[in-house]
């Protein structure tokens, strides 16, 4: 395999990058291994592929080939628990299996209705919802994302449980730091933890899935919004003191960023179970029958119930405007339609005009379980 130099051009080298998410998300294992290694010949010290890498093989049963990067991994970083963990299994362990537990993912985007659908599905009296389980393990600090430290935790850099705060007996710091030593049956050890047989979880994003289930045994509920309406969530969260022309760069990355994240899931994405696709504009116009026409599409019971009073239950994560206004109601759930896109029209007009977006847009309406006409 032809490996990037460093003359080798920057689309070369991000194609590459895509060729090993398009693998993961495949579950083609063969060009996995095969990707992650070249990455790891010119990126040695990245510990997020060899990682990804060493946690697929566990998956693999493969747990000797998975050694020597845990090796590398404690090497780089003496307090990697995880590492820790695997190098200390006896050889011969068992995998733990997630007989018996149904996963459900959310798949989308940020701020595609995800935390409201999250809390109803999880309100089910078949399931419970965890939200964004990487929350679990994964700390935001003020240079990105990063794996909390459990030795000496920043308490100002955790997320906790929405209905408990930091004291939760259930999603407890010592079952968060038995997830992060061993993520093997990720979604499995969290649906036991809450005493479910169906989880529902909001992690969304392609790469978060795979690297905490490589072998993707999940049902997908693809969950989308209009380009517009997408753009509309996003821009409600950037700072307002900025000029046309930087809300407009603004728009046109997030258009890539979602054709691309919603290509992924019509056309590499190769999940074990059900992938359902569910238009979120019109979910919100007609929630009733949208519920219902979901529930017949994953195979579980509706309870028209869940839309007048839902289920406060141990979760993290999510949107925080959402978050803040579903916890502040108690059990009481509020959905109305989106309201018109009110943005500059030369941001209109560089949605309308995003051919790729409109295209995929078109293709996910094709899927779309829920419709009005």
């Amino acid at each position: 395999m032809e490996i990037a130099s460093p003359e080798t051009p920057k689309r070369n080298r991000e194609s590459l990058v895509a060729r090993w998410l398009h693998a993961r998300t495949t579950r083609d294992f063969s060009a996995v291994e095969d990707i992650s290694a070249a990455l790891l010949r010119k990126h040695p010290q990245h510990t997020g592929i060899r990682r990804s890498l060493a946690r697929t093989l566990v998956a693999l049963d493969r747990r000797d080939d998975a050694r020597p990067h845990w090796q590398i991994l404690l090497d780089l970083n003496p307090r990697n628990i995880e590492a820790a963990h695997h190098l200390a299994q006896r050889k011969d362990s068992v995998r733990a299996a997630a007989e018996g537990v149904r996963h459900i993912a959310i798949c989308g985007v940020s701020f595609c209705g995800s935390t409201l659908m999250d809390r109803l599905l999880g309100s089910l009296p078949c399931a419970a919802n965890i939200s964004e389980s990487h929350w679990l393990t994964g700390a935001r600090l003020t240079d990105g994302y990063a794996p909390i430290d459990f030795d000496a935790p920043d308490g100002a850099a955790l997320r906790y449980c929405s209905l408990c705060g930091p004291d939760c007996h259930v999603l407890s710091m010592p079952f968060r730091r038995d997830l992060a030593a061993d993520a093997t049956d990720w979604y499995g050890k969290i649906a036991r933890c809450l005493g479910t047989r169906t989880l529902i979880s909001a992690d969304k994003n392609p790469p978060k899935l795979v690297d905490h289930d490589p072998l993707m045994r999940f049902d997908a509920l693809v969950l989308f919004k209009s380009p517009v309406q997408a753009w509309m969530s996003t821009l409600r969260k950037l700072p307002a003191d900025r000029d046309s022309a930087f809300y407009l760069r603004k728009c046109e990355d997030f258009l890539a960023l979602w054709t691309d994240r919603y290509r992924t899931f019509l056309d590499r994405f190769a999940q074990q179970g059900k992938i359902v696709f569910v238009h979120f504009d019109t979910f919100a116009q007609a929630p009733r029958e949208g519920l219902q026409s979901l529930c017949r599409a994953l195979d579980i019971p509706f309870e028209p119930g869940v839309l007048e009073a839902t289920a406060v239950r141990h979760a993290i994560g999510g949107n925080p405007g959402a978050v803040a206004k579903l916890y502040s109601a108690g059990d009481a759930i509020e959905i109305a339609p989106l309201a018109s896109p009110d943005c500059p029209p030369e941001q209109i007009r560089a949605i309308e005009n995003a051919k790729a977006a409109q295209d995929v847009f078109a293709r996910l309406l094709a899927k779309a379980e829920i419709s009005l006409s």
